[in-house]
């Protein structure tokens, strides 16, 4: 079956600093509605920030995150032990679904939605009876909706390409331990992926700058983000890593054999400055055999996944000393 473009990815506007333009479009445009529903609806309790915030967010890193994919795939496609229908096709896969798949992975994020809306304001029927009772409580539950619908197919994406990235570590990338720099596109894929999680996380203190919000408001979507996450980040890297800890370790050993070889044939190598050349040689080759990272980063992936990480645990303290703050003034 042909695979057909992710909608989010219709959502963003095709040109230069198009995502950016997205993103304050939608944050502009829902946060005008939501704060007109407030003002007109004083019971209507809906964190107008936040959900204008992740989901204009959600639409314009999903788009980021599948372009850098799609190049992570091409520094990495001249290293790949396939031919060139295949490449092509495993390409344009990324950002891509069967439409049937879209449509189950979207049931999903639909249901999903509707159990939480159930855990926050009881039983299906209470729920019901609130829609039907006031159009702008529908639409708070509508918003709820659709935030479950975009993660779910956002995550759904990302997990994807996390996998299209492992079955290519697994089997089809060539491995030199003499440059394992084309190795990186593996860890790239698995920091951005993670990196737009945690950013979506970052953004969940905004739900308690509204007093009246409860822990099971956030807990389901936190819950719900932390194990793809941690997903993410580690199915790209396990099978290269796996492999080129398999390939140091042979050839670690072929050349100590080797170095053990030259020694049982001359005994004395001082004696023989040729063979102590050449042993010398493998030495120096072990060493730096050795000395090859099994994971694929470089120097500025670690610095940025580690200054991403602190994002997190910041906004969530920097919301509590504005509680804090906002509970001393008054």
């Amino acid at each position: 079956m042909k695979h057909a473009k992710i909608w989010l990815l219709y959502l963003v506007f095709p040109f230069a600093y198009g995502r950016l333009l997205t993103a304050l479009v939608f944050f502009s445009v829902l946060l005008t509605l939501f704060m007109t529903l407030k003002s007109q609806h004083q019971e209507m309790r809906l964190p107008a920030l936040f959900f204008s915030a992740i989901l204009a967010y959600s639409i314009a890193i999903f788009s980021l995150i599948t372009e850098k994919t799609q190049e992570a795939f091409d520094e990495l496609s001249p290293f790949l032990q396939l031919d060139h229908a295949t490449v092509e096709r495993l390409r344009n896969s990324i950002g891509c679904e069967r439409p049937i798949t879209s449509l189950i992975i979207a049931a999903g994020g639909l249901g999903a939605g509707c159990v939480h809306l159930i855990l926050m304001y009881g039983s299906p029927l209470d729920i019901g009876a609130r829609i039907l009772g006031d159009p702008l409580v529908a639409v708070g539950y509508t918003v709820t909706l659709l935030l479950w619908l975009v993660l779910t197919t956002l995550i759904s994406s990302l997990v994807g390409n996390a996998t299209l990235f492992s079955r290519l570590g697994a089997r089809s990338v060539t491995i030199d331990l003499l440059d394992t720099r084309p190795l990186v596109a593996f860890s790239r894929v698995a920091i951005i992926s993670s990196l737009a999680i945690i950013g979506a996380q970052a953004l969940f203190p905004l739900l308690y700058l509204d007093q009246e919000v409860s822990w099971v408001i956030a807990l389901p979507g936190l819950l719900s983000m932390s194990l793809p996450m941690l997903a993410l980040f580690a199915i790209p890297l396990w099978p290269i890593h796996r492999r080129l800890v398999v390939a140091r370790a042979e050839k670690i050993d072929l050349l100590s054999q080797r170095i053990r070889a030259c020694e049982a044939e001359t005994p004395n190598l001082e004696d023989d400055p040729e063979t102590l050349e050449r042993v010398n040689g493998l030495l120096q080759m072990r060493r730096e055999i050795v000395l090859v990272p099994v994971w694929p980063f470089d120097a500025g992936s670690i610095t940025r996944l580690l200054l991403y990480i602190v994002i997190v645990p910041l906004t969530w303290a920097g919301a509590a000393l504005i509680e804090m703050l906002v509970e001393a003034l008054l």
